[in-house]
């Protein structure tokens, strides 16, 4: 998976867990105050619309910022988040597919049980 599928990915985290798809500004302030409500660390509302894409730029985040917001979905830091998703491939449809089943290998009556973690 590459940085920027990663990123898209961690973004799509974020959004679940706020439960809520993040695209105005009073968005942006409310997932700045969330993240410092749960961990204590600060991310400004501009830096989140920039790495949201709603403000243009030409930086790349800073690895903090991307620490801060896996940290926010469950992660240790970016790091962790990235190794997570053990190199998963991401298809058009924004799934993402981190083991194949061979319908071959199963035999009739066999059962395949599918799981969004961690629930």
């Amino acid at each position: 998976m590459s940085n920027s599928a990663e990123l898209d990915y961690l973004l799509k985290c974020v959004e679940r867990r706020m439960g809520r798809p993040i695209k105005s500004p009073t968005d942006f302030n409310l997932l700045s105050l969330r993240i410092y409500e749960t961990l204590q660390e600060q991310l400004s509302a501009s830096t989140l619309k920039r790495i949201w894409g709603y403000i243009s730029t030409e930086h790349t985040p800073r690895y903090s910022t991307l620490s801060t917001l896996s940290r926010f979905v469950g992660c240790e830091d970016w790091d962790d988040f990235c190794a997570s998703q053990k190199s998963p491939e991401v298809d058009e449809s924004g799934f993402i597919s981190c083991q194949q089943v061979d319908s071959s290998t199963l035999a009739v009556g066999d059962r395949l049980e599918l799981r969004w973690c961690p629930d």
